[in-house]
């Protein structure tokens, strides 16, 4: 895979963002990418998209992790990895991958949830990044 550049500004997670997330469930805005490698995976995205055949929602699929070396490799990345342990502490894994995606003009809305009851994970603590 090709090495991905960090945002400058990368850090770990402060002790602010760490109450938001215990009191919010949320913390947005971590720094991790440059603009150039969100370009590239923006781009990965598109052709992910259409090797879909018609009608099949890329939002509908998981797992992608375990079917392509690339979206593991992405989601090993060393800053990615730091934030989570910033968050939960050490000793978490990989559960799902998938694209969670609103496109321009989609008005369907997801309101604020929590999934981690539905999982088999005690205790219950779980991020999304």
């Amino acid at each position: 895979m090709t090495q991905l550049n960090l945002a400058q500004d990368i850090r770990r997670v402060t002790v602010a963002e760490q109450q938001q997330y215990v009191d919010w469930g949320c913390v947005t805005n971590l720094p991790l990418f440059d603009a150039v490698v969100v370009e590239h995976l923006q781009q990965r995205f598109r052709e992910f998209f259409d090797l879909l055949p018609d009608g099949v929602d890329i939002t509908r699929l998981n797992q992608w992790h375990k079917a392509n070396r690339w979206v593991y490799e992405l989601s090993q990345s060393l800053a990615i990895l730091d934030y989570v342990e910033g968050l939960i502490g050490p000793d978490f894994f990989l559960m799902a991958s998938s694209f969670f995606c609103k496109y321009p003009g989609n008005r369907t809305g997801l309101s604020w949830h929590q999934d981690a009851q539905f999982w088999p994970l005690y205790p219950h603590r779980a991020v999304t990044v």
